[in-house]
């Protein structure tokens, strides 16, 4: 009995993308358990007096300071703008202010929901075909 070519390509093709998966696995779990982990050096600080208002800034949480190779050293902090599908079926926009965080808007919560009614009345859709 002869097989299928167009069977024996889909298997064949199948195959080596498993193969390429279990590379890639391998290839991030040697990553993983070879990476170097520095802690980044800390600047010298002289004593100073307390300033007002200390308290509220111990409440926030500080970021970790780590360092490993391979690692972005730069300062991720550009404005983000994250686009998706809406529950209404258009499209959801959202900014952030580049720490990972949403902007702060103001106002109340009766506020925003407000605003974005009056905004989605007025920027009804226009579909075009062309």
């Amino acid at each position: 009995a002869q097989r299928d070519p167009l069977v024996e390509y889909q298997r064949e093709g199948y195959d080596m993308f498993m193969g390429m998966l279990d590379a890639l696995k391998e290839e991030s779990i040697g990553f993983l358990f070879n990476v170097q982990v520095e802690p980044a050096p800390q600047a010298a600080v002289a004593p100073v007096a307390a300033p007002a208002g200390l308290a509220a800034l111990a409440k926030e949480d500080a970021e970790p300071a780590v360092r490993a190779k391979g690692i972005n050293d730069q300062d991720d902090s550009r404005p983000l703008t994250y686009v998706g599908p809406a529950e209404d079926g258009g499209v959801e926009v959202k900014h952030s202010d580049g720490a990972g965080r949403p902007k702060a808007f103001g106002g109340s919560r009766r506020e925003r929901r407000e605003a974005k009614r009056q905004q989605s009345k007025g920027g009804r859709k226009i579909l075009r075909r062309g």
